[in-house]
């Protein structure tokens, strides 16, 4: 039996500066794996930005359809979620040099069985993080491998970390033993 055609889609903020907190990232992820659309697999987590990667859940046909999956394949191959304080390049959709090619949060489903999200789920990221996207569909060209952050992006142990040099108050931290 041939493999069926499956689709990349890409969801941008329209404004292409947009981006989310940290809380924002983890609200996102929660509603996702809590509609059981995703569950979180592996990350990426640089100082300056986040790659969240994800498998389908059980009931990730959801995010796509209304009603009941009959397959045996899987609706998604690979999601992604990437929040950064920089700007990336997008990963398809606007050409290189074009406005728009470059953006700081982005979310996409990688090797779809669908072409488009269902409205549900557009509606409910639209909700979510306040912000209107545009939707870029692709034939599925391969699962890229995962991010890697440099030596010279790992982030501190924030939680030794003091701000701006300014020594801690008494009575402010909590260390646990």
């Amino acid at each position: 039996m041939a493999d069926p055609k499956r689709y990349d889609i890409l969801l941008v903020s329209q404004n292409r500066t947009y981006n989310v907190v940290e809380q924002g990232l983890k609200s996102v992820l929660n509603y996702l794996s809590a509609a059981n659309i995703v569950r979180v697999n592996d990350e990426a987590v640089a100082k300056e930005w986040t790659e969240v990667y994800g498998k389908p859940g059980a009931t990730a046909h959801e995010g796509f359809m209304r009603g009941t999956f009959a397959s045996d394949e899987a609706p998604y191959l690979e999601m992604v979620v990437r929040a950064g304080k920089r700007p990336t390049k997008v990963p398809f959709g606007p050409k290189e040099g074009e406005e728009g090619d470059h953006c700081h949060f982005y979310i996409e489903f990688r090797g779809a069985l669908f072409n488009d999200l269902a409205p549900k789920l557009k509606n409910r990221l639209k909700d979510l993080l306040v912000t209107r996207f545009d939707f870029y569909v692709r034939d599925h060209v391969g699962l890229p491998p995962h991010a890697v952050v440099p030596e010279d992006e790992v982030p501190e142990d924030v939680k030794y970390a003091t701000r701006g040099g300014a020594p801690k108050r008494v009575g402010t931290e909590v260390e646990e033993y």
